[in-house]
């Protein structure tokens, strides 16, 4: 078996043609930067038609497999797009995770609309040279898909009730998480999970409380000034991003707060209390690069600076960490920003060491020496 030790992950996306799962496997493989591997690209490449796996005609998916698992070698995730209408095609991508020793996340995409799902298979056109697009005929007369019961149970999108932006940062999230998290047991994401749209929640729940700060879920109204603070080039000056534009901050919030479904923690809004003010976000969450440990972390607005809000945020944290489960928690910080060093100290973090990601110095720190 080769072992792959980078935190790659396999991620497949199973499900009848006409229910989004391109579209979904598209765009989760832009958020991560991995590859996107189509099964009906070789399918069409070499001629063969998209029941080719049914049929008994497996070339596609080995193909499939070669590339998944080329990447995922070399230290990538990969996601997988295909129909896996047999059993012998599913297994066979829990082989590929399990020779090449990664988690393996299974995602069935339904749509639980008929109409809708009629229509986009009737709408749909050729994106592939050569692509024989199904017809909805052909779609209804598949015999019916579903998992044997001795198969493990997966994430399921519903993409009629699922804002395709929520899927994403929910199954990225799912990625990130600690590697025996990803087969998602049933304490954080229970099997057949059916995501929620991620709208506007009126009052959204409050996570934790301090003596001048509110720490809770994420708001719309959040997304204007935290966007404004991601492209302030002092408060992103020690990122390796850079200033965020307005996408990629919309996203980073989405994430945020998708991590609470998905770890059952992650990165809080935090408010003012006396004036309702966004300062800007602390909270627990895991970083890839060492995805087993759990990493406290905070941003504020240039504004919020030296009020000693970060350190009361991150306190209470801290705090509650026993009450979750968390007997360790660590912290990442670039060498050179001292502000962030000096607030990790007064809480009370411990160095363990010294490390360079991206090619920058960074100070590994914990609540454990």
């Amino acid at each position: 078996m080769i072992t792959v030790e980078s935190g790659s992950v396999l991620v497949v996306l199973s499900g009848l043609p006409g229910v989004g799962k391109t579209t979904l496997a598209r765009e989760l493989a832009r958020s991560l930067g991995a590859p996107h591997v189509r099964v009906d690209a070789f399918e069409t490449a070499l001629g063969l038609r998209a029941t080719s796996a049914r049929d008994g005609d497996p070339t596609g998916y080995r193909l499939a497999h070669v590339v998944a698992g080329d990447a995922l070698q070399s230290g990538r995730h990969a996601v997988v797009d295909a129909v896996n209408p047999v059993r012998e095609a599913r297994d066979g991508w829990r082989a590929l995770a399990s020779e090449v020793g990664v988690p393996l996340l299974e995602v069935d995409v339904v749509c639980s609309d008929p109409e809708l799902h009629e229509r986009r298979v009737r709408e749909r056109t050729a994106d592939l040279p050569g692509q024989v697009v199904p017809t909805w005929e052909g779609v209804t007369g598949r015999p019916a898909w579903r998992r044997d019961a001795d198969e493990p149970a997966a994430v399921v999108v519903d993409t009629a009730t699922t804002a395709l932006a929520r899927a994403v940062v929910e199954l990225r999230a799912r990625v990130d998480a600690h590697p025996e998290q990803v087969a998602v047991p049933a304490s954080l994401l229970a099997p057949h999970h059916r995501f929620g749209a991620w709208a506007v929640r009126g009052e959204p729940e409050v996570v934790l409380e301090t003596e001048r700060l509110v720490l809770r879920r994420w708001r719309e109204a959040d997304l204007e000034p935290f966007a404004a603070m991601n492209a302030d080039p002092e408060v992103m000056e020690h990122f390796s991003s850079g200033p965020m534009d307005r996408a990629a901050s919309d996203g980073l919030a989405r994430y945020a707060d998708a991590c609470f479904e998905v770890h059952g923690f992650g990165l809080a809004a935090v408010e003012r209390t006396d004036d309702g003010a966004f300062l800007g976000f602390c909270g627990f969450g895991r970083h890839r690069r060492r995805p087993e440990a759990v990493e406290v972390g905070w941003r504020l607005a240039r504004h919020a600076w030296g009020h000693g809000y970060a350190t009361e945020a991150g306190r209470a944290w801290l705090e509650a960490a026993p009450g979750i489960g968390l007997e360790r928690v660590a912290c990442y910080v670039t060498a050179t920003n001292r502000r962030s060093l000096a607030v990790a100290r007064r809480l009370g973090l411990v160095v363990e060491e010294e490390d360079v990601w991206a090619g920058q110095p960074v100070v590994v720190l914990s609540t454990r020496p």
